[in-house]
């Protein structure tokens, strides 16, 4: 079950006069640490008028691959946008091929999610200033007089800029002096968006249910000493809702609340079964998972009858080894049972 390397994406979206439309983009995921085809990026204004790096919003998605190159995270988490990302802390949102908003922080990914995104340098250096004049951790007095502004933060602690038919909000962080209780607002991220842009609303996964069934039938193949028919996982999971490319031809695809695979070409490496891949989700996410006798949330005491003979404890977890597999059990010590909370199934 491989990643082919393009990758077409239809969608349903809206234009700015609520017409649905169609939209088809084309492109292309590589390897997190190519170098190849990738540009040096040098431009560190975050601006309305210049917009992200010299990207602006309005502009397609192919001119933004031509000024970034290739991203490095791809997901189609709602009904109309497509959601790119340049290593952990730029995110780019396309609405019918056109750049809509960009931010500095998602809402959609969990911590574990996010931590497995590879970085990449530019990008997360967080070397980005507001208008060429103030960057991240700057204080807000500073931001102040630097940008020429006096208006007050909002209640989100933000600051909002608004210019033609675009807004930039920058976000703040408050602490709180515990000697002198004196408060503090420092710079901690950005985002930008088209005055009229309306977030989309998530997808529902439709197919949990399908899909954990069809990763517990992988699982007893392998319990039967057989292999996995590759091709027909594939064609069970459906479409993937989001992709992480890894350095070496690996690529992570994300399907569900708490299904991931890893591959490595067209060779399925790794099943991942999770708590949280996406939070901020309204949608019916919560199928239950199961690999046998090992059923997400069971306990501890109840799930120890069904470790074989050469199970053993490692990491806080269960590792059982077997021929051309192994799987690692993680339970939850900090709840009452110790739940199961996570599996992952490593296949030689």
């Amino acid at each position: 079950m491989g990643t082919p390397n393009v990758i077409h994406q239809r969608f349903t979206a809206y234009n700015h006069d609520g017409v649905k439309a169609k939209s088809m983009m084309t492109f292309k995921l590589t390897s997190a640490d190519s170098r190849v085809g990738r540009p040096e990026v040098i431009n560190t204004e975050v601006s309305l008028a210049n917009g992200l790096y010299g990207v602006k919003l309005g502009d397609s998605y192919q001119q933004v691959i031509k000024k970034f190159g290739e991203p490095n995270v791809q997901l189609t988490l709602l009904a109309d946008e497509l959601i790119i990302g340049y290593g952990r802390h730029h995110w780019l949102h396309f609405q019918l091929d056109k750049l809509v908003k960009v931010q500095s922080t998602l809402p959609y990914l969990s911590a574990s999610i996010l931590n497995k995104i590879p970085l990449l340098d530019f990008f997360d250096a967080n070397a980005w200033k507001i208008n060429n004049k103030v960057g991240r951790k700057a204080l807000l007095e500073d931001v102040y007089s630097a940008l020429a502004l006096d208006k007050p933060l909002n209640e989100k602690n933000q600051l909002v800029l608004n210019s033609q038919n675009k807004v930039l909000t920058l976000n703040f962080i408050a602490s709180k002096n515990s000697h002198t209780n004196e408060k503090k607002y420092t710079l901690g991220g950005f985002s930008m968006e088209q005055s009229n842009y309306k977030e989309s609303r998530m997808l529902p996964f439709d197919d949990q249910v399908i899909q954990n069934e069809a990763i517990t039938q992988a699982y007893l193949a392998l319990v039967s000493n057989k292999e996995i028919n590759v091709n027909n996982l594939a064609e069970q999971l459906g479409e993937a809702k989001g992709r992480i490319v890894l350095p070496r031809g690996i690529t992570i695809n994300l399907y569900n609340q708490h299904l991931m695979l890893k591959l490595n070409a067209t060779e399925l490496v790794e099943i991942h079964l999770l708590e949280e891949v996406f939070i901020n989700d309204n949608a019916n996410s919560k199928a239950i998972w199961a690999l046998g006798d090992f059923i997400q949330g069971g306990s501890f005491e109840q799930l120890q009858k069904s470790f074989p003979d050469d199970a053993y404890e490692s990491n806080y977890g269960i590792e059982i080894p077997s021929v051309g597999y192994s799987l690692f059990l993680l339970f939850d010590d900090y709840n009452k049972g110790k739940p199961l909370y996570e599996a992952v199934i490593s296949v030689y």
